[in-house]
């Protein structure tokens, strides 16, 4: 990577204005970014709200710094405040409730050094946070309670619980293949494509919680260690066909993260770089070690007191730990961990 953009700093302008329930996943999203090399310039537009406060905490990276305007001025001029202080090689611009992909400053420093280019754009996504899940998350409601309440009701219920991405393709029942089948009869299937499209996003959004729940815990995701418990595609089986958990794995350790996993029934697997990957034995007490253990797939084997036990932090992906009352287990949509991740970052 450094060989072909030489590792220049680039310099990111954030302006923000009352962005206090968005702008800590949007500084997540730069703390994920796959290329390290660069500065976060804050530009404060005299928020009302909490904003200052939800920046505060990030200020312990010092890549991150924060310009605070006493008077409101609008985006353009705190984006021009923003430029002025910059002192990279390169400029990119992402606004307080917008995010970034993690490899969105790779990929475009690539472009430009290839194509010998001055600027480089891309295409952008609208989206709604994998519909019910990621939703919940955003408000604050616990995703599990409402499952359960909505299974209470007497007519046509029928149980899904959202994870971490689907996988193990069966071809006759395959609704990819389906929504394949149909466009050779010229017909387009959109709902089932928009389900792909937002399973698809799932291995992502894992891994903006991961950086998320260690943040909170004052840690970077570069040079923490993580253990994803289960990589199976399914609880209970030894298949790996598709599985969302190796996208995970390989996603977390592009980011420096020392990763390892656990599954004693799907014990290795080969990543796209060729490496093959074996489980660690299964030890309790072992999982002290680690910053951040993610429950991907819970085979029943697992012990999930003694995960918790032993475990500094977990992020649960399954509600496999919904028996257990901790603070260190960081569950989507836990009111209690969002108000920590948007105001004062405490420590789990």
């Amino acid at each position: 990577m450094r060989g072909r953009y030489d590792n220049q700093l680039v310099s990111i302008i954030m302006p923000c204005f009352n962005a206090m329930n968005v702008l800590g996943d949007s500084i997540d999203s730069v703390l994920a970014q796959t290329y390290a090399n660069w500065e976060l310039i804050i530009v404060d537009d005299a928020s009302a709200d909490q904003s200052l406060a939800t920046i505060e905490p990030y200020l312990t990276d010092p890549r991150i710094q924060l310009l605070a305007k006493e008077k409101n001025e609008g985006v353009a001029l705190a984006r021009n405040d923003g430029l002025a202080r910059s002192t990279g090689r390169y400029v990119a611009f992402l606004d307080s409730d917008d995010l970034w992909r993690p490899r969105k400053l790779e990929q475009q420093l690539t472009a430009l050094t290839e194509k010998d280019a001055v600027l480089s754009y891309s295409a952008y996504e609208t989206f709604q946070e994998s519909p019910l899940k990621m939703l919940c998350d955003k408000m604050g409601i616990d995703i599990w309670e409402t499952i359960e309440a909505s299974s209470t009701k007497p007519f046509g219920f029928m149980r899904f619980n959202p994870g971490p991405g689907i996988g193990g393709h069966c071809i006759p029942l395959d609704p990819i293949y389906l929504s394949w089948k149909a466009k050779e009869a010229n017909f387009f299937s959109r709902f089932i494509e928009l389900a792909q499209e937002t399973n698809s996003q799932m291995p992502d959004y894992i891994v903006h919680k991961a950086v998320t729940a260690l943040n909170t815990v004052k840690k970077s995701l570069n040079g923490s260690t993580i253990l994803l418990i289960g990589m199976a595609y399914k609880e209970n089986i030894d298949d790996l066909r598709e599985s969302p958990s190796i996208p995970i794995f390989e996603s977390l350790q592009a980011q420096g993260a020392m990763v390892s996993f656990c599954d004693p029934l799907a014990t290795d697997f080969r990543s796209k770089d060729g490496a093959t990957h074996h489980t660690i034995p299964l030890d309790y007490a072992q999982m002290a070690h680690y910053d951040l253990v993610i429950t991907l797939t819970c085979h029943d084997l697992f012990d999930k007191d003694k995960m918790a036990e032993h475990s500094r932090l977990i992020l649960d992906t399954k509600n496999a730990f919904a028996h257990i009352d901790s603070r260190k287990i960081v569950r989507f949509g836990d009111a209690t961990f969002q108000i920590a991740n948007e105001a004062t970052h405490v420590s789990l």
